[in-house]
């Protein structure tokens, strides 16, 4: 549907030479308009029966020739847009995420606090699937440098957003609770479309 849409496109792009003329000169279109020159030029010059016969033969090529590199430039055209749309990345989702934030010791309480950034900076529509996009935090909490990190809690971000639109931007502030012995915090937002996933991560200490 789309190829032949963007057939139709590159078609627009070459007007046919032969209507144009037709309303430039408010005459026929091209074929009775080349015969009554054709003829015009024969009356004019006089041509004898052979320069006659090669008078015609040349035009009839020259015409054939003009039809075939339309219909070259027809192909091409719609190759090119068939790379670009389906093969090249110019429509392919593109998803630019970012992520800051800090520890915020109150007392005996501490608090992560994150501002997330998401931006469309492709050229086509994301969707958004609900599921699969969230906030995932991971807590480290011994001086032990062997230790892991420890899945601590998973929230669901961009609840409100569907989908992003080319150019657009997205952005969320989240407050979380941390336990006390909290050592350092590892954030990390995927966000899932139809077949593509995104995902970024930052340490905070």
């Amino acid at each position: 549907m789309v190829l032949i849409a963007a057939l139709f496109f590159v078609l627009n792009l070459f007007p046919s030479v032969d209507i144009v003329a037709a309303e430039k000169l408010k005459m026929q279109p091209r074929q009775t308009f080349q015969v009554s020159k054709i003829t015009a030029t024969l009356n004019q010059y006089k041509l004898s029966g052979t320069d006659k016969k090669a008078f015609l033969e040349e035009n009839l090529t020259l015409d054939n020739i003009e039809k075939s590199c339309k219909i070259v430039a027809y192909f091409i055209g719609a190759i090119w847009v068939y790379f670009n749309y389906f093969k090249g990345r110019t429509y392919r989702p593109r998803v630019e995420t970012k992520l800051a934030g800090n520890l915020v010791l109150k007392n005996t309480l501490n608090f992560v606090k994150l501002d997330l950034q998401i931006k469309n900076v492709g050229l086509a529509k994301v969707d958004i699937s609900q599921k699969g996009t969230a906030l995932r935090l991971l807590v480290y909490k011994s001086t032990d440098a062997e230790s892991l990190w420890e899945q601590y809690l998973t929230v669901a971000i961009l609840e409100e957003h569907q989908w992003i639109e080319p150019g657009e931007i997205i952005e969320e502030q989240v407050l979380l609770p941390l336990e006390c012995d909290t050592i350092a915090v590892r954030a990390e937002v995927i966000v899932v479309s139809t077949k593509t996933m995104w995902e970024t991560a930052a340490i905070l200490v």
